[in-house]
């Protein structure tokens, strides 16, 4: 396993015109660990090596455009993804590696 530390990024949003959206909040998970909280960007500092990145958000009382990745950080790097709602709130979101 890799020493040292890095850091992933997730730029979480959707259309505006999926405006009921605003009223959820998207919830990043790294290696199991969930954070919570409004659309925009999220930066988390993780140990080097390999993590799993999950992100959804809570409609009507489930996980919906669930997307995931499996992101290998190298020590002193940034991952950075882009996640975006579906158009239809039950379908998979997309997320896709910036950086």
């Amino acid at each position: 396993m890799a020493t040292g530390e890095g850091s992933i990024v997730v730029d979480a949003g959707h259309s505006p015109l999926s405006f009921i959206l605003y009223l959820t909040k998207v919830t990043v998970v790294i290696d199991g660990q969930p954070e919570v909280g409004p659309w925009g960007v999220r930066s988390r500092a993780v140990a080097a090596g390999s993590h799993t990145l999950n992100v959804s958000f809570r409609y009507l009382g489930r996980d919906c455009g669930k997307a995931e990745q499996v992101v290998d950080v190298a020590p002193g790097t940034t991952a950075t993804f882009r996640y975006r709602a579906p158009w239809v709130v039950f379908s998979p979101g997309k997320m896709t590696r910036t950086s």
